[in-house]
């Protein structure tokens, strides 16, 4: 393993922080009920998903167009369950121009009182939090850390979130 990711998976998550602001944005209905509910993640090219919905958010949001001729790095399917512990997830770093961090989820349905909010925070602090919802995009804007919560066990359903990340 290289020494520079020794490292950073050896620091302690609250030392890895930076000054900058937590900016996370969320859009409704960025996947319709339906594409959720016919979506079979075995079957499923999660690259090819994640570039529909890079195109998705860029055409519906024009702050997001700058990343048209990105493609989606660190694609990952992401199951969420009641009994373990959901891994944080950090923001691209900035080495030049800009970053986001895009996540989907692709529940069923679900409850607000089942759990897996996703939480941004600043400065080790938990500073913004966002409901899971079926078909919501949310978006990191930077390096800070985000994290989807545990669901709780009286979740009916699975919740899948699909994570990418886009530099420009």
């Amino acid at each position: 393993m290289h020494k520079s990711i020794r490292r950073m998976l050896e620091t302690p998550l609250s030392l890895l922080t930076n000054e900058e602001e937590c900016t996370m944005l969320s859009f409704d209905n960025g996947v319709t009920q339906q594409e959720v509910e016919e979506l079979v993640w075995e079957e499923e090219n999660i690259n090819e998903l994640a570039e529909e919905c890079k195109i998705r958010l860029i055409s519906h949001f024009a702050q997001y167009r700058k990343f048209f001729n990105s493609k989606p790095q660190s694609v990952e399917h992401v199951l969420y369950k009641y009994d373990e512990q959901p891994q944080p997830i950090r923001g691209v770093e900035k080495i030049i121009g800009e970053s986001i961090t895009v996540i989907v989820c692709f529940a069923k349905y679900w409850s607000k009182h089942w759990g897996g909010d996703v939480v941004g925070y600043e400065r080790s602090e938990p500073v913004e939090v966002v409901a899971s919802y079926p078909g919501r995009i949310i978006v990191s804007e930077g390096e800070n850390w985000i994290k989807v919560g545990q669901p709780t066990v009286e979740a009916k359903t699975e919740l899948h979130y699909l994570q990418f990340k886009l530099s420009i």
